[in-house]
């Protein structure tokens, strides 16, 4: 019955450690994916805004069209916009009808950049007409459509299995907090029941070691599941997104593996001895 009991609660303590480990590193993983895509939408922004500047005005010094655009997706200001966003975009992919705007912030960054790009169009027109039309084309770019066409192009590769799994994700984060929690106590109270039921500290350490074993495991296999799931939805996003198969907790769970096994063979040898 004591088997049994330590059994279940192994088990238990192993799923509920998965389950608060991955708030974190499927937390980060949301990030990184979640920045990609918003920062490829302010991107194709950008392309836009240079284009259709090029066609009224023809700016003069490619390099420095490619600097200014390096300089602006480099912006504090405009990180700061991809920090916001990337935290709704899972939230907008699990929902039919897509209502974000990004583009009052986005044009709101650029227009600190007007006298910059006016710069660029060298003397072809008087720098204040020049403003006037800049200003004009930057309001009229739709970057709210760069940013719809990047979500569709994800639900198009996705399909409508894996789409309710987003919608499950985003479940998931709406409650991170919780779940994290829940995990968080399960977990400690396992490890107590484990010393409760035990006691001898030889069976205690192989319980740990099992339990932490299991769960190096399973946090492998939902990394590659992770990573295979995102590389076949989108490989462009996939090549952005790094996604750790060995990561610090993953580490960690297997040195107190390791430590386990070899304190418990230290006291069987010494008992046996």
């Amino acid at each position: 019955m004591k088997k049994i009991m330590t059994s279940i609660i192994i088990l238990l303590a192993s799923l509920s450690m998965v389950v608060f480990i991955n708030t974190y590193t499927v937390n980060d993983l949301r990030t990184e994916a979640s920045h990609a895509l918003v920062e490829k939408a302010i991107d194709q922004g950008i392309d836009r805004l240079v284009a259709e500047i090029n066609a009224i005005i023809p700016l003069q010094q490619e390099e420095s069209v490619l600097t200014l655009k390096t300089k602006i997706k480099e912006d504090p200001a405009v990180n700061s916009l991809i920090d916001k966003y990337s935290l709704i975009i899972i939230h907008d992919l699990a929902r039919e009808e897509i209502d974000t705007s990004i583009n009052e912030d986005v044009q709101g960054v650029l227009k600190e950049y007007n006298k910059e790009i006016v710069g660029l169009t060298g003397d072809l027109i008087n720098p204040a007409y020049s403003e006037i039309i800049i200003d004009q084309v930057v309001k009229r770019i739709d970057f709210d459509d760069a940013y719809r066409q990047g979500l569709e192009t994800v639900k198009e590769k996705t399909g409508p299995d894996k789409l309710k799994m987003i919608k499950a994700i985003d479940f998931f984060f709406a409650n991170i907090k919780d779940i994290r929690l829940m995990s968080g106590i399960i977990t400690m109270v396992s490890m107590v029941l484990i010393i409760f039921i035990n006691r001898e500290l030889k069976k205690i350490l192989q319980s740990f070691g099992l339990i932490a074993g299991l769960a190096f495991l399973l946090n492998l296999g939902t990394s590659l599941i992770a990573k295979g799931l995102l590389n076949k939805i989108d490989p462009g996003l996939a090549a952005q997104v790094n996604i750790s198969i060995i990561n610090p907790f993953t580490l960690t769970l297997l040195i107190v593996m390791v430590i386990s096994i070899i304190l418990k063979n230290i006291l069987k040898s010494r008992s046996q001895g």
